[in-house]
């Protein structure tokens, strides 16, 4: 048996001796040949009159045909969104880079053709063109930023999603509050992508469709899970309708990728709740770990 799995799988035995029930899990084993098969494992604890111990009775089925294909799709989904990614990061460079510089350059010109006129409509029309350059220069800013955060990548999630919270709280028609618990560090760019990304379209179904009025983003990460948490106090919804986006499709999806779920509460005037969980790769846990000695900080 590979040692990770021998680990997780003693506890789980000893969780079950000790309170009862069925158990299913999934573990893995090293073959004769060298190569490593995929079991499941579902059974109960069994406990008959007259016996002083009780027994874990159960099968053993090997599904490494299976696992092997549902890790096949997960690579498939992260080959998926790093294109998605790396067309984010074109098209907001060309925003920035040029579309976004032009728009500036208009503004410029207007501004200097409204100084050498004098007062009167054509002037009062410059002033009003300039206005929209201005306004559009600043929502492609939005659209630039929204698309690829450089945040993200350079100071990490919790000071992405901080900045995400500030620009999507609307004054005194929606508050969002972010917290944050644990080192988010510890996660890798894919988990802290996958997190970031389901804030953003989350964020976006509190504007579009709760009626909300405050929100709050937390964000939970120990040694082994980073947890997000999106809640609102909207009008909820229900949760047996069937939706016609592809919001939550595309949330599953992307969690899907790094081995995450996705749970969802909600009811009518009873706001909603989005949670989605991550395990945090052992590797990237480990390189959060000795960065933070390497620093002589404590995680």
């Amino acid at each position: 048996m590979v040692p990770e799995d021998r680990k997780a799988l003693r506890s789980l035995r000893d969780e079950v001796l000790k309170s009862g029930g069925d158990f299913s899990t999934e573990f893995r084993m090293f073959a004769r040949d060298g190569s490593i098969r995929w079991k499941l494992g579902q059974g109960e604890l069994q406990r008959k009159p007259g016996e002083n111990h009780p027994r874990l009775v159960g099968v053993t089925i090997d599904v490494s045909e299976m696992k092997n294909a549902q890790l096949q799709l997960q690579e498939l989904a992260k080959h998926l969104m790093q294109v998605q990614e790396e067309e984010r990061k074109r098209i907001s460079r060309e925003l920035h880079d040029d579309i976004g510089q032009r728009v500036a350059l208009l503004g410029m010109e207007l501004d200097m053709a409204r100084r050498l006129l004098c007062e009167g409509d054509l002037r009062n029309r410059l002033e009003r063109l300039q206005a929209s350059a201005s306004e559009l220069g600043t929502d492609l800013h939005h659209i630039s930023h929204a698309l690829h955060s450089s945040k993200l990548k350079h100071l990490g999630l919790e000071s992405a999603l901080r900045d995400l919270c500030q620009r999507m709280s609307h004054g005194a028609s929606l508050f969002v509050e972010l917290i944050c618990s644990g080192e988010g560090s510890a996660l890798s760019e894919d988990e802290a992508l996958v997190l970031f990304r389901i804030t953003q379209e989350g964020l976006s179904n509190v504007v579009r469709h709760s009626h909300a009025n405050r929100a709050t983003v937390a964000l939970l990460c120990s040694e082994t899970q980073a947890e997000l948490i999106i809640s609102d106090n909207g009008c909820g919804f229900d949760l047996r309708a069937q939706s016609s986006g592809i919001g939550l499709l595309g949330m599953r999806e992307r969690l899907r990728a790094v081995n995450g779920h996705l749970h969802i509460s909600s009811d009518w005037n009873s706001g909603t709740k989005l949670r989605a969980s991550v395990p945090v790769s052992v590797r990237a846990a480990d390189a959060a770990r000795h960065a933070a000695m390497g620093t002589g900080q404590s995680i």
